[in-house]
């Protein structure tokens, strides 16, 4: 079965809403969603204190209806290159039991891949993003053959760094590393 989605933005939150999702029900998950983020943002900053934001993000979505199948946690993971950031992507992926909601995921950490903080990382030569904190939520919806809604958040948490090297490695004493937690 292919995956044909549309997506909406709302807060920092991607939603696609696959094929089977119908109209009516798409406003009801999207205030969900939204509640969970505003309720999540009273209690942590998700620059500075994502991994408490993100576990009560998830509480809130309890709140709001939804029952918690699978976690699909990682832990910090650290990538300096393209090469890195798809591999660590794929694995977020291949945690995701319906494959639509698979398909839908990796098309929404492609996007991100392509976002502006995520290449600017990965072009510069010289970082000038060292520091810099971004977080987000990309967030598949679809309905099941049980006539459910079935979501999968995956959220990622991307922070860029340089750091100074012990022993230089050749004339550039620097390593730009992403730290991503998942």
């Amino acid at each position: 079965m292919t995956a044909k989605a549309s997506s909406t933005l709302v807060g920092n939150t991607v939603t696609s809403f696959l094929t089977g999702v119908s109209e009516d029900q798409r406003p009801r998950i999207l205030r969900c969603l939204l509640f969970a983020e505003l309720s999540a943002d009273k209690v942590a900053d998700p620059k500075t204190a994502w991994k408490q934001w993100i576990d009560v993000y998830q509480q809130m979505l309890g709140v709001a209806g939804f029952d918690l199948a699978a976690r699909l946690d990682g832990g910090p993971v650290t990538v300096s290159n393209k090469k890195g950031f798809k591999r660590e992507s794929a694995r977020i992926v291949s945690r995701v039991r319906s494959g639509d909601l698979a398909v839908a995921a990796q098309k929404a950490l492609d996007t991100l891949f392509n976002s502006p903080h995520a290449q600017s990382f990965f072009k510069d030569w010289f970082n000038f993003n060292s520091g810099r904190s971004d977080s987000f939520q990309i967030i598949p919806c679809r309905k099941n053959l049980s006539n459910q809604i079935e979501i999968a958040v995956c959220a990622l948490h991307m922070t860029t760094r340089t750091k100074l090297n012990r022993i230089p490695l050749g004339y550039w004493p620097f390593t730009y590393v992403m730290t991503l937690l998942l």
